[in-house]
């Protein structure tokens, strides 16, 4: 169920639970394709996640989540084991993740330098400046040219009067 074919998620121990658990989520939540833009997207979002999991492992909360609840009066036997099972549980699986989380990085980043995904994302980046660039540079163009035909239409207006004047100075002292 969502296992990458090789590396660090099918050479683990699934018969633990909280282990599958952890090899599941992360092979669904961060998928190892050969896309490189959903590689690259799935590196920063599994990097953000392995943050996540070490600032809640060094946070208060962890710490005080790890001691186990004392049996309270009128608390059942059950409740209280389950409670502290789920405690143990949430450990366990910062744990593992902090475990394997990192290594699945790892081959992230090589399957992603492997497939010259970096070369393709600079491309794609180049590409779309140029067409940024290109969009820019007709718009600014036909703002300087509609201020070059406004100009134009003075020059002219201002020549036809003088021509205009010329012609009734000649027209005049021929009479």
């Amino acid at each position: 169920m969502g296992f990458v074919k090789q590396g660090i998620l099918n050479n683990t121990n699934i018969s633990n639970p909280i282990h599958k658990k952890v090899v599941d989520e992360i092979s669904l939540k961060f998928p190892n394709s050969g896309d490189c833009i959903a590689n690259d997207v799935s590196i920063k979002n599994a990097q953000d996640f392995n943050y996540k999991m070490l600032t809640e492992k060094a946070g208060n909360n962890f710490q005080a989540n790890v001691e186990m609840r004392p049996y309270r009066k009128g608390d059942s036997y059950e409740y209280n084991n389950k409670y502290n099972q789920a405690i143990r549980d949430r450990v366990t699986y910062v744990n593992k993740m902090l475990e394997i989380l990192p290594i699945y990085i790892v081959e992230l980043k090589t399957n992603f330098n492997n497939n010259n995904c970096t070369d393709y994302l600079e491309q794609q980046k180049a590409q779309a400046n140029a067409q940024i660039l290109t969009k820019e540079a007709i718009k600014s163009e036909k703002q300087v040219l509609e201020k070059n035909y406004k100009e134009q239409y003075l020059y002219i207006g201002v020549g036809s009067v003088i021509l205009l004047v010329g012609l009734y100075i000649v027209t005049r002292s021929k009479k």
